[in-house]
């Protein structure tokens, strides 16, 4: 399940890096990297664990986390791949 936003997020800041809109790349890769993935992993694996035990988010979690953070960080790649505002961007 993991497998499909990773691979989207990978191709896209491909091409917009490539474009040469690594800004936008560069910065949506670091809130995504520093902020939403250590706080989604904290989430699943120590509330959600605590709030649903039988789950067994503990080892769970990581990889919810990760799906869900690949899945914003695709979906914000591919809004700015279709806006079309890197065909601007003078290298």
């Amino acid at each position: 399940v993991a497998m499909v936003p990773q691979n989207l997020r990978a191709v896209f800041s491909g091409c917009l890096r490539g474009a040469g809109d690594v800004r936008y790349v560069a910065i949506v890769s670091l809130f995504s990297v520093a902020f939403v993935r250590p706080f989604l992993t904290w989430f699943f694996c120590y509330p959600m664990n605590a709030w649903f035990p039988a789950m067994e988010f503990g080892v769970l979690g990581n990889w919810i986390s990760f799906t869900v953070e690949s899945l914003i960080r695709a979906t914000l790649l591919t809004k700015r791949a279709y806006k079309g505002k890197w065909v601007n961007i003078k290298i």
